[in-house]
């Protein structure tokens, strides 16, 4: 979190793993911290809201394995928000 962003599919996926990480050892603020974060990097990678923005940030959205990585994502942050 502290190094500046580098918004990508793997590292909102790695700060989900950081989120259960923490939890699991007690550490539930710093896990907190991760989870709000993956939110927002979701956000801002287009995974949430109306999709307008997700072709832009990724031109290979026909790709099958984009799509597939980019759903599992999506719903392991919103599984773990909610």
């Amino acid at each position: 979190m502290g190094e500046g962003r580098r918004d990508a599919l793997t590292t909102l996926s790695a700060a989900l793993f950081l989120t259960l990480s923490c939890n699991n050892r007690g550490r539930d603020i710093e896990g907190l911290a991760y989870l709000d974060e993956s939110t927002e990097m979701g956000y801002r990678l287009g995974l949430f809201g109306d999709g307008t923005s997700v072709s832009l940030l990724f031109p290979d959205l026909e790709d099958n394995d984009t799509r597939s990585a980019m759903s599992y994502v999506a719903w392991g942050v919103f599984g773990w928000q909610t």
